[in-house]
């Protein structure tokens, strides 16, 4: 990218980043919205219970991909494959 151009070093680039960041902080985020223990646990069952696709599940339970991902992962992550604690 030529000077002025994108997010580079130069005076312009830094405008952006600083008019980003303010940006940013004033505006009022909302958290997500949490999921039930319920539907976590139906989206764990029908992960390991009947081997459904992360795509699959998400369209069944209404979540996102990326969140029957992450229940699946942590789950895995501590020990739990399906119904069985591996110690």
């Amino acid at each position: 990218m030529g000077p002025g151009k994108g997010w580079g070093g130069t005076a312009h680039g830094l405008e952006r980043r600083r008019y980003a960041a303010s940006f940013l902080q004033g505006s009022k985020l909302m958290p997500a919205n949490r999921m039930t223990m319920r539907k976590i646990k139906e989206v764990l069952r029908l992960k390991w219970a009947c081997g459904l696709s992360h795509r699959q599940i998400a369209r069944a339970t209404g979540v996102s991909v990326g969140a029957v991902s992450q229940y699946a992962r942590w789950r895995r992550q501590r020990g739990w494959i399906g119904r069985r604690r591996i110690a």
